[in-house]
């Protein structure tokens, strides 16, 4: 891909959890267990985020998820640079 052919870009975040306490899968339960479940089960919550690259011919290439918004900020002003015509997103 050249860099000619980039139309814009845009990036998104992704919200993503994982279980950290044991525990099988447990099935179906009363109200009441569900409710002790929820209250003492734990997670690791963590933002990622997708940096978009669109062309001309209206494709879509996802070019890399980054943990930090910093990192997508650094992209940003790589791509500004390099094409200076391309339309920028409301949140760049």
């Amino acid at each position: 891909m050249d860099y000619d052919d980039i139309a814009g870009f845009c990036f998104k975040g992704k919200h993503h959890m994982k279980k950290t306490t044991n525990g099988a899968n447990r099935g179906r339960m009363s109200a009441g267990r569900a409710a002790y479940y929820a209250l003492t089960d734990h997670y690791d919550e963590w933002e990622t985020y997708y940096f978009k690259i669109k062309t001309k011919k209206h494709r879509k290439l996802l070019l890399t998820e980054v943990a930090y918004i910093d990192d997508t900020n650094r992209l940003v002003q790589i791509i500004k640079d390099r094409c200076p015509g391309i339309e920028l997103p409301e949140n760049a």
